[in-house]
Order: C-alpha cells, then sequence, then structure tokens
C-alpha cells in the first residue's frame, strides 16, 4: 500500500512544480580590495589583485556546481560591481544586468534583511552582493544549521527557503546549502 501511494504522490508532483515552493539566496561577500590609493573613497575602492583572482575563483566554483541565480543584485561600490563583474560573466554570458541597489551599500543586515523581502516572487533565487557585516550577520540570521563566525571576502553562503513569497523570508529560517570560500578552494 505504501508503494503505491508513493507512486502516486510522486506522480501528482512535477519537479518545476517543487522547485517553485522554495526561494533561494546566494549571499556573496564582495572580493578583497585595494588600500593602495588612499585617497579614494571608501565606496571607490577597486578590487586588490588577489580579490580578482579570488572573484574569478568562486565564480568558476559556483559554475561547476551550476549554480543559475534569476536575478543579481549588488551593492553599488566599485569592488562590489566589480566582484558581481566576475560572476555575471561565468554564469551569464548573454546576461548583461546586475540590478544595482544603493540601499545595500554598508547596510545594517536589517536593511538587508528588508531589501530581499521586496523581491519579485517571479524570482525564486537571487544572488546578493554585498559588504560586512551585514551579509555574515544575514547568513546567521536566515539559518540555523550553523554559526558562521566571519563571511570572508568573496565568501558564499547559499540558504534555501521552504516558501513561496519573498515576503515571508523576515519570518523564515532557511536550510544551509552551502558555505564557499576562496582558502577552502585553492589547491
Amino acid at each position: 500500500m505504501y508503494k503505491v501511494l508513493a507512486v502516486i504522490l510522486l506522480g501528482t508532483l512535477s519537479l518545476g512544480s517543487f522547485a517553485q515552493n522554495t526561494k533561494t539566496i546566494y549571499l556573496v561577500r564582495h572580493a578583497k580590495s585595494s588600500h593602495d590609493n588612499p585617497d579614494l573613497a571608501d565606496f571607490d575602492r577597486p578590487l586588490a589583485k588577489r580579490g580578482h583572482a579570488d572573484a574569478k575563483l568562486m565564480a568558476e566554483l559556483l559554475k561547476r556546481k551550476g549554480i543559475d541565480p534569476d536575478i543579481m543584485l549588488a551593492s553599488p561600490s566599485k569592488r562590489t560591481q566589480q566582484t558581481a563583474e566576475y560572476f555575471k560573466n561565468a554564469l551569464y554570458k548573454d546576461y548583461n544586468k546586475i540590478t544595482l541597489d544603493s540601499s545595500i551599500y554598508r547596510c545594517s543586515p536589517t536593511k538587508l534583511i528588508h531589501q530581499l523581502s521586496l523581491l519579485d516572487d517571479k524570482h525564486s533565487s537571487v544572488m546578493v552582493f554585498a559588504h560586512n557585516p551585514a551579509t555574515t550577520r544575514a547568513a546567521n540570521f536566515f539559518q540555523i544549521d550553523k554559526l558562521i563566525d566571519n563571511v570572508p571576502t568573496t565568501g558564499i553562503v547559499a540558504i534555501e527557503f521552504g516558501i513561496t513569497e519573498w515576503h515571508r523570508i523576515s519570518k523564515s529560517k532557511g536550510t544551509l546549502k552551502f558555505f564557499e570560500y576562496p582558502k577552502k578552494n585553492k589547491k
């Protein structure tokens, strides 16, 4: 009897309908920035040489994992935009738009969480390029599987939620899918 019930249930569920019942966030802290020019404002600091290498490494890692976010949201700071470009180029050859959101530039975790709650429900996944401490605090707010002391530069935290509407994210806990960072992936 259980086998028959399982077959009936599996027959009524399609993978597409199951995927629509989840939301996934990929929190990405910008890559290592340069401090070579002390006259530059924080907002205008570019990536350091290591930042370029790490962004490329981590973008390729997500490509190998088959990660395909519906949208990319980034702080408009120079280092964050440069980081996002590496991921855009690795994951979307024909995708040329990264949505810049000035409200997440060095924002509080509360603001970052609020911005995610405003996303259009037609999107099932978002990749967010932001700053610390908001990235680390949001990663810990959204899941309880692992306490993350610090999301290092170019670190990525992927969390999946069993919700269908983004506005529910502020009251939801998700499941940690992975936590990746450059030192973990260098040979």
